[in-house]
């Protein structure tokens, strides 16, 4: 068997497991448990009830559903495709996020100095969060650095938007 099998296998028994700082195609099927793949630009499948995947650094790609899926993401481009009950994406150092999911909820967080968001979310509740402090004079989004494609907003939170961008 090799190293990728052996690992699969026993996250399959154990619910864990242990990648490298090398380039990875990770299966990850089973109960559920938690996938650190660590460094590299990793290719991850996952297919459990509940599981974590700790990304760590590189261009990583995550597909796949859970009944509760969160992806911990460090550096690099973060692409996820996948369906869950639960998903709740953390992307917390420079780099993009480039998501298709659909969800009862979508959370999904960017707190990076860099990178952009390319969102595609389907849910009956999402959260998109984007906070920088490479942003602007004070830390903040700026309206020039929004751009939104198809958004619907309801049209009492759009004119408070406005109001509090204007002043």
């Amino acid at each position: 068997m090799s190293k990728a099998s052996n690992r699969s296998a026993e996250y399959f028994f154990t619910g864990v497991y242990n990648g490298d700082d090398n380039n990875n195609d990770i299966d990850a099927i089973g109960l559920g448990g938690v996938i650190y793949a660590r460094g590299g630009n990793d290719d991850i499948f996952v297919g459990s009830i509940a599981a974590k995947v700790e990304a760590g650094s590189g261009d990583d790609t995550i597909k796949g559903g859970a009944a509760y899926l969160e992806v911990l993401d460090t550096t690099g481009k973060l692409t996820v495709k996948g369906a869950s009950g639960v998903m709740n994406i953390i992307k917390e150092g420079g780099g993009d996020i480039d998501a298709a999911v659909v969800a009862g909820a979508n959370i999904i967080n960017h707190t990076g100095s860099s990178g952009d968001m390319n969102i595609f979310a389907i849910g009956a509740y999402n959260k998109i969060t984007r906070k920088s402090n490479g942003y602007g004079t004070n830390g903040k989004l700026t309206l020039d650095d929004i751009v939104l494609g198809d958004a619907r907003f309801e049209i009492k939170r759009l004119v408070l938007a406005q109001i509090t961008l204007v002043l």
